[in-house]
C-alpha cells in the first residue's frame, strides 16, 4: 500500500487538460490586425517577433483606422516588455492618426514597459500626457452628466 502511494505520487502529471492552451501571437491579436497583416503573419509567429515590420505593414495597410482600443491593447500585450517601450512613439503616433486616444490601460502598458526597461524620462512624459488627456476630457464628461 505504502509503495503504491508512493509510485503514485512520483508518476508523471497525466497531460493537464485544465489549463489554457499558450495561444501563439497570431492567435491573440484581434481580426482586424490579423486582416491588416494579411499574408504576413510570420513576421509576428517567429521566436522573435519583428514588431518594426509588422507595425510598418500595418501602417501602409491603414494602420489603426476603424480600430478600437481593444485592438491596440492586444497587439501591445503581444510585445515583450523592450519591444512595447521601443515602439511605444510609433504605437502612439499610429493612434493619433486614426485619430484613436489611448485609453489608461495603454498609458498604463506603456509605462510600466518604460519603467522596466529604465527610461524614467519617457515615462515623466507619458504620466504627463495621460494627466493632461483625463484633465481635458473631465469637462466633456461632466457636461455628458
Amino acid at each position: 500500500m505504502k509503495d503504491q502511494a508512493y509510485r503514485a505520487l512520483m508518476a508523471p502529471p497525466p497531460e493537464a487538460l485544465f489549463l489554457p492552451h499558450i495561444k501563439e501571437v497570431e492567435e491573440r491579436l484581434s481580426v482586424p490586425v490579423r486582416e491588416r497583416l494579411g499574408t504576413n503573419l510570420a513576421l509576428v509567429n517567429a521566436a522573435e517577433p519583428r514588431w518594426n515590420a509588422v507595425l510598418t505593414l500595418l501602417e501602409r495597410n491603414g494602420g489603426f483606422e476603424g480600430m478600437g482600443r481593444g485592438d491596440v491593447v492586444g497587439l501591445l500585450t503581444c510585445m515583450d516588455v523592450p519591444q512595447r517601450a521601443e515602439f511605444s512613439t510609433k504605437i502612439l503616433e499610429m493612434m493619433e492618426s486614426a485619430k484613436l486616444e489611448p485609453n489608461v490601460f495603454i498609458y498604463d502598458l506603456m509605462l510600466a514597459s518604460h519603467a522596466a526597461v529604465g527610461n524614467p524620462a519617457y515615462v515623466k512624459a507619458l504620466f504627463k500626457n495621460l494627466v493632461e488627456s483625463m484633465y481635458l476630457l473631465r469637462p466633456l464628461r461632466q457636461a455628458a452628466n
